[in-house]
């Protein structure tokens, strides 16, 4: 068990950090890991880029 902390805590940085997600119900570790999704998708804060005018090779129907 000292060795699991060990690595997790040795390993883990803010770039890219280690959760440890309960997995002895489904639900509870689904729940778990759609959370971590929606908290690291709204820091990252993603944007659809806006569309090109005029690209050579597409037809506007």
């Amino acid at each position: 068990m000292a060795a699991f902390e060990e690595t997790l805590t040795d390993t883990s940085t803010d770039w890219a950090p280690w959760h440890v997600v309960p997995a002895d119900r489904k639900w509870v570790r689904n729940v778990a890991v759609a959370s971590l999704l929606v908290e690291t998708l709204r820091e990252l804060n993603p944007q659809i880029p806006e569309p090109e005018e005029n690209i050579q090779g597409t037809a506007v129907r």
